[in-house]
């Protein structure tokens, strides 16, 4: 459908949806084209990168957006992955089994001690995590994944370096367009606090999280480092 209609470029087409007056089109949502391709999962879902060089780059950009991180964190049976013209497109589907976090657990990203972390990444994702900031540059986000069917919430997150100073940033736990909730998921975003927004390069940062998991308070502290420069 993109390889067919590129010329017009995937924000006039539009993101995960297909028009039925133009060449190529297989459904208007995931869902319906994945059951044209014979695909019978469920749940499905959808993630593109535009613009990169590399499936690994894709990867790792999907990853650094928020929104899109629910989908690459998440355990699915299946998933397709069709490239054109540096666009990829990650389709998701059905519900892996024995996969995943245990109803009691949450996955925390950045993991514990993970190194190489990047200390930023770009505020245009669809949907805008930050609708409000202008700035294009904002700090790598920081997530906390329960499984399918549970609720977590955030009273409070931090992130200090090993000298105290924090880092501003903001909780997000709903869809910042459609102010839905995101139930399982929550994410801090840092916001432009120093001269560039982000983290600091080759540096460890101490992250301490309070909220309530299914209706449990919790407390969690862990750290990562950033990549050298």
């Amino acid at each position: 459908y993109y390889g067919q209609n590129g010329s017009s470029g995937p924000g006039a087409l539009g993101f995960h949806t297909e028009a039925p007056n133009l060449p190529g089109f297989s459904g208007v949502t995931v869902t319906d084209r994945a059951r044209a391709a014979g695909y019978p999962g469920a749940p499905m879902q959808e993630n593109m990168s535009i613009g990169t060089n590399s499936g690994g780059g894709a990867a790792l950009g999907l990853t650094a957006a928020p929104y899109h991180r629910i989908n690459m964190l998440s355990c699915h049976a299946d998933v397709g992955i069709g490239v054109v013209n540096r666009i990829y497109t990650l389709d998701f589907g059905g519900v892996a089994p024995h996969c995943g976090p245990a109803d009691n657990q949450l996955v925390a990203y950045p993991f514990p001690e993970q190194t190489d972390v990047p200390i930023g990444t770009h505020s245009q994702e669809v949907p805008n995590p930050m609708p409000d900031i202008a700035a294009r540059q904002v700090g790598y986000p920081i997530s906390l994944l329960g499984a399918p069917g549970t609720t977590v919430t955030l009273s409070s997150l931090t992130v200090t370096d090993s000298n105290g100073s924090s880092i501003p940033g903001r909780i997000v736990g709903t869809n910042t367009e459609t102010g839905a909730p995101l139930g399982n998921y929550v994410f801090f975003m840092p916001l432009p606090g120093s001269s560039t927004g982000m983290y600091e390069w080759n540096t460890t940062y101490i992250v301490r999280a309070i909220g309530s998991f299914n209706g449990n308070p919790f407390a969690l502290t862990w750290r990562f480092t950033t990549a050298s420069l």
